[in-house]
């Protein structure tokens, strides 16, 4: 099979390009590594079905980039090859010869490079860029740059490009890494449940009653369980092929204890105690012995299933959380006189 690459090395020496810099493209704070590799801030639209949990609009997230443009901004032999007619002289006037005569298919065509300086001189602001890509990815493979030509059967891209003001293409980034990026997120804003209960003796200390059903309920059920117990994200990377939906369900709300649990569904779960209302409806636990104070456990487990696309066509993946949190409930045994 015949691979791809991109030169940028033999296609012009001793070059020195500057980092990305803010409002090139989509390359909306520069570059960060944080130790894990390139970072670029990638513009992302997100529409939320839960307004309870990450609000939808246009943000910007630190993504992983696959490829990116930056300016081709260096200087050689005190020529600013940054403005496009010292590009062009300095690419005529420096051809690459031998087995770096393959570097001359990585750069732009001369009638590329007439048309960009006709269009400078006419009062187009155009800027040449340079294309670039993390350790293992290519720009010819992922369909972020076009075909120079081949040598020695061997697929080369073009390295070298020219973009007015504006229409830098976004950093490409793979639907995996906006994902994770989305989820975690969406993690950061799913908090722990929290209970209350019904009956409370007052004169036990708040204590509910010995084999007789205890009402649990959520009481923050649109932190805990977004609502209705799903959140739906879609989100998309303007003017890129990336975009996803994540869907994410809570399941049911586990209670547990040494005494005596129950597993409830979101609704049940949510469901609060009032004067009037049904216990038909309500999630309840039955104690079946008393104690100054049992731990209660209530967990929810989050599934969040999504799907998507970017260069490399449709993806699928799976991610997990829990949330859980405890309370002590005291349970008291009343006895009832013999009449």
């Amino acid at each position: 099979m015949k691979r791809a690459i991109s030169i940028t090395a033999l296609a012009m020496m001793a070059v020195v390009v500057a980092a990305p810099s803010a409002g090139a493209g989509g390359i909306t704070g520069g570059k960060t590594d944080d130790g894990g590799g390139f970072k670029v801030a990638v513009k992302v639209v997100v529409t939320s079905s839960s307004g309870k949990i990450m609000t939808g609009g246009s943000r910007t997230y630190s993504v992983p980039a696959k490829c990116w443009w930056k300016p081709a901004s260096f200087t050689i032999d005190g020529t600013d090859a940054s403005k496009p007619e010292d590009f062009e002289k300095w690419m005529n006037e420096n051809p690459l010869q031998g087995h770096a005569g393959a570097g001359m298919l990585a750069r732009p065509s001369g009638e590329e490079m007439a048309r960009v300086v006709a269009a400078n001189q006419a009062g187009q602001a155009y800027k040449w860029y340079t294309v670039d890509c993390a350790d293992g990815f290519n720009a010819l493979d992922e369909g972020y740059t076009s075909l120079g030509g081949t040598f020695m059967g061997t697929r080369i891209g073009i390295s070298y490009r020219a973009f007015l003001p504006g229409q830098v293409p976004e950093p490409l980034v793979a639907v995996d890494d906006l994902a994770d990026v989305l989820w975690d997120e969406a993690q950061a804003q799913i908090v722990a449940p929290t209970l209350d209960y019904n009956p409370k003796v007052t004169d036990r200390n708040g204590a509910s009653i010995v084999n007789l059903p205890t009402w649990f309920w959520v009481t923050n059920p649109d932190g805990s369980l977004a609502d209705n117990g799903t959140l739906t994200l879609n989100a998309s990377v303007p003017n890129t092929p990336v975009n996803m939906t994540l869907v994410a369900k809570s399941g049911d709300v586990a209670i547990t204890s040494a005494a005596g649990s129950n597993s409830c569904p979101v609704d049940q779960a949510k469901y609060g105690y009032g004067q009037g209302k049904s216990e038909a409806n309500a999630c309840t636990v039955i104690f079946d012995r008393s104690n100054a104070g049992w731990p209660v456990t209530a967990t929810v487990n989050w599934v969040a299933n999504w799907t998507g696309q970017d260069a490399g066509g449709p993806q699928t993946g799976t991610a997990t959380l829990t949330r859980s949190t405890t309370v002590v409930v005291p349970v008291a045994e009343i006895q009832v006189p013999n009449r």
